[in-house]
């Protein structure tokens, strides 16, 4: 399924719990100067996410955009996936689904490798097609003041 009809970004933004509201309004402010679209998940890299081959998405997105496929996941199950950047490469990854959480494996190191980020950068997920591969397109960003 192609995600259609997409609304522009609005305070609305998946973010995790942990981020304190002025790290979630720099966010905020950076989703709608890069003009994304919903469903948006919003991730700050921290040095797990860069180092270690893994990222997980905000439950709240992962929730509201993935609750099918996580209703059945008492197992891991894996998807693939792919994530694109503006300027059309892209990287095979796996989306794993797992315990009410999902995350990125098997190409997330070289997405980060390939796109220089760093622990601070703001890494943002558009889900654009949801179906036997499900394609994200995302944007990064270092954080502004």
């Amino acid at each position: 399924m192609v995600v259609a009809n997409r609304e522009p970004i609005s305070s609305t933004v998946y973010t995790t719990n942990e981020y304190h509201c002025e790290e979630r309004e720099k966010m905020v402010r950076t989703a709608r100067r890069l003009k994304l679209r919903q469903p948006l998940a919003a991730v700050t890299l921290t040095s797990s996410y860069v180092n270690k081959g893994f990222v997980y998405f905000p439950r709240s997105f992962s929730h509201a955009v993935f609750s099918d496929e996580l209703k059945h996941s008492v197992a891991k199950v894996r998807k693939k996936a792919q994530l694109s950047r503006a300027d059309g490469r892209t990287w095979p990854v796996d989306l794993v689904f797992y315990a009410g959480q999902v995350y990125l494996v098997g190409g997330w190191s070289a997405f980060v490798r390939d796109n220089n980020l760093s622990e601070g950068n703001f890494c943002f997920f558009e889900l654009v097609k949801k179906g036997s591969t499900i394609d994200f397109k995302v944007s990064t960003s270092r954080p502004r003041n």
